[in-house]
């Protein structure tokens, strides 16, 4: 069990690292390409990712499957099974890619009926999109890699290979600036970017899959079938994920708004996808872990991991939300500068959610990895009908706020209806769930927040360092607060061997 919670903090610490390290590089630069491109421009070029993270919808959940099969046929040492599994994804995803590059050549052709975009908007979206669809047909077919590499555990090489990507994304932001040239090259450079870093990926996948063939004449009905049956509620699942987090309110706006509202929105957004960011990392290495426990029958175990696991995590993902929601009009201020002020209003609405979805996350993984989610699907497919139906209507209305609105309201809306869920099925009573988790978190929350209100109108708030300090202090007078008064002595002491292994580990590194 050490050895497994060890790894456990070490593959989600990594992966954090790793993506961190990318919202941050998109933080910093975001000022820089708005001045570049200026800010239609820059909506373009948001919508344009946008439409790209649709086409993702196409992996069908597929992935996860993936993912959960490589660590099954690893742990019983089934190498046959392994390569039928890995060969029959990798033929859907060359079928995937396909499919999606020519998606994104039809959109291209016809942005100037479906966007509200002028004719050189219309064209310049048309070049990015066409640019975008042929590396397509390369990412589909080498991403079988990263899901091969998820299987075995192996969250360090993924989170290099991130880095590699964020250091090449930030080469390709140089290229761009400093030469003065647009979007389109730098859609390609990051083409590029993602290409080399899949190449690595995937010539690692085939050190780690020794003994294992993979080839697309190795695919088979049967591997496809029983892929699809686990993949599909995930998908779903996926759907609500890509509609909520900010893609369907870019469309939106760029239908119904302008480019130049994408490019706004987008200061709102970047608040809204660096949580997003905390929260899935946190749950990134579930998948496997709980696949085992559960072909294990360690129940009590997997018990643990939903009540401990959501307690931590809406440690980390609750003060975060609410701190930004606090501070976020003097830092959008600070770092944009006053034509996006309205921003930190719209993009205090879209935090709010997030303090309590945060709640679910660790259960979704594990009802994921049971391959029991599907009886989630009628409340998750309402959750997105009604986002989309509110953010349209409330677009024409309220302009960019609208579409917050209408993302933060279905998620309230569901929030009950989704914790109902998880808690039945785990076997979990209310008041268990109320005492372990909730009352050890939230009550504490009121410590920050004083803070936070009392000195939000000083001066501290002028400047982003002053910002950042305050919010450092906030999140730890809460960590502080929630360590002494919400954990356990055990887990006290747990967290106090993790830290010591930790800065062991860092000396070692240091003295080698």
């Amino acid at each position: 069990m050490p050895s497994e919670k060890r790894r456990f903090v070490v593959n989600t610490a990594l992966t954090g690292l790793s993506q961190f390290a990318a919202m941050l590089s998109s933080i910093v630069f975001m000022p820089f390409l708005i001045d570049a491109f200026g800010i239609g421009t820059y909506g373009l070029f948001m919508l344009a990712s946008s439409i790209t993270a649709y086409a993702a919808l196409l992996d069908l959940g597929v992935g996860s499957a993936l993912t959960k099969m490589v660590a099954q046929y690893a742990a019983e040492d089934d190498s046959a099974a392994m390569s039928g599994a890995v060969s029959s994804a990798l033929s859907f995803y060359c079928v995937a890619g396909l499919v999606v590059a020519l998606g994104m050549l039809l959109v291209g052709m016809a942005t100037g009926l479906i966007f509200n975009v002028d004719e050189r908007g219309a064209i310049l979206l048309r070049n990015m999109l066409w640019l975008g669809a042929a590396f397509q047909l390369w990412y589909w077919p080498a991403s079988t890699a990263r899901y091969v590499l998820a299987g075995f555990q192996r969250y360090d090489i993924l989170a290099k290979t991130g880095l590699l990507a964020t250091v090449f994304s930030i080469g390709a932001i140089g290229v761009v600036l400093v030469t003065g040239r647009g979007p389109v090259l730098l859609v390609g450079l990051l083409g590029l970017a993602t290409t080399a870093v899949s190449l690595v990926n995937i010539g690692v996948a085939r050190r780690l899959a020794v003994g294992v063939p993979v080839s697309v004449s190795r695919a088979s009905r049967s591997h496809l079938r029983a892929i699809f049956v686990f993949s599909w509620a995930v998908f779903v699942i996926q759907l609500s994920d890509v509609l909520f987090y900010q893609q369907t309110d870019r469309v939106i706006l760029g239908v119904f708004a302008s480019a130049a509202a994408v490019g706004l929105y987008e200061a709102a957004a970047k608040f809204n996808a660096l949580v997003t960011y905390v929260s899935g990392l946190t749950v990134s290495a579930v998948l496997p872990l709980a696949s085992s426990m559960e072909a294990q029958g360690r129940h009590a175990s997997l018990r643990s991991l939903f009540m401990r696991g959501t307690k931590y995590i809406a440690a980390l993902v609750a003060p975060v939300s609410l701190i930004l929601m606090l501070l976020a009009e003097p830092i959008v201020r600070a770092w944009l500068g006053a034509g996006f002020v309205g921003q930190g209003l719209v993009a205090a609405v879209l935090l709010l959610p997030h303090a309590l979805v945060c709640l679910g996350l660790m259960g979704d993984a594990i009802v994921i990895s049971k391959g029991r989610i599907a009886a989630r699907i009628p409340y998750v497919i309402a959750q997105t009908v009604l986002n989309v139906a509110l953010s349209a209507v409330l677009v024409v209305k309220f302009g960019v706020i609208g579409v917050a609105i209408g993302t933060a309201v279905a998620h309230l809306v569901d929030f009950p209806f989704h914790m109902r869920f998880l808690l039945k099925e785990a076997r979990i009573p209310l008041r268990d769930w109320l005492r372990e988790v909730v009352a050890p978190v939230y009550p504490q929350l009121v410590v920050p927040l004083g803070i936070g209100f009392g000195l939000r109108t000083s001066g501290i708030v002028s400047t982003l360092p002053g910002v950042g300090a305050l919010a450092l202090v906030m999140l730890g007078a809460y960590w502080t607060t929630v360590y002494a008064t919400g954990l356990s002595p055990a887990e006290r002491e747990e967290i106090r061997n993790l830290a010591s292994s930790a800065v062991a580990r860092l000396r070692g590194g240091s003295s080698a």
